[in-house]
């Protein structure tokens, strides 16, 4: 898992080193166009090119980097078939739904609310016939304790969003 990364004289990056770090295993890089975005994708796909000798990544052993950036859409085709035409299908079923309390604070008032749903995915790669996982998914959406009906939809459409990206992220790891 990577811990720091540290750029220096490449590109956007300056001769004072930038340092990023994390203590988490999926991490997320967002700015605005010309922050450095690229660089650093660019620099974790090829850490031994010779224009990053004044950069640095720490915490990696042996894992694979994945990164999501226009080179990774460019150079693999995710698409939506018809069963006829694919090369691998991703089945989902919802295994449970469940809405509890998340928060309860003094005097016993819920304040906030918790949707859990469970899907269990099956991916399976149809070119050399073989079960590639079959494991269940898990997450969850939050909303206020005495909340209307749109902010349990919006739990709802946070959980399945959590797990469609917790999917993705399976599915493409993989590859």
């Amino acid at each position: 898992m990577i811990t720091k990364i540290t750029l220096k004289n490449v590109a956007s990056y300056g001769e004072d080193p930038v340092i990023l770090e994390t203590d988490k295993k999926i991490n997320f890089i967002y700015g605005l166009n010309g922050t450095g975005k690229t660089i650093i994708s660019k620099y974790l796909q090829n850490k031994d090119d010779a224009n990053f000798c004044n950069c640095s990544v720490e915490g990696i052993n042996n894992e694979k980097i994945l990164v999501y950036n226009q080179k990774f859409i460019d150079d693999n085709t995710l698409q939506v078939a018809e069963r006829v035409n694919s090369n691998a299908v991703v089945e989902c079923n919802i295994v449970s739904l469940s809405d509890a309390p998340a928060i309860v604070s003094a005097g016993e008032t819920v304040s906030t609310r918790r949707i859990t749903i469970r899907v269990h995915v099956t991916y399976r790669d149809l070119v050399k016939r073989k079960t590639v996982y079959d494991k269940d998914f898990t997450n969850y959406g939050d909303y206020p304790g005495g909340g209307a009906i749109n902010d349990r939809r919006n739990a709802i459409e946070e959980a399945i969003d959590k797990i469609t990206e917790d999917i993705l992220l399976d599915t493409v790891s993989g590859w």
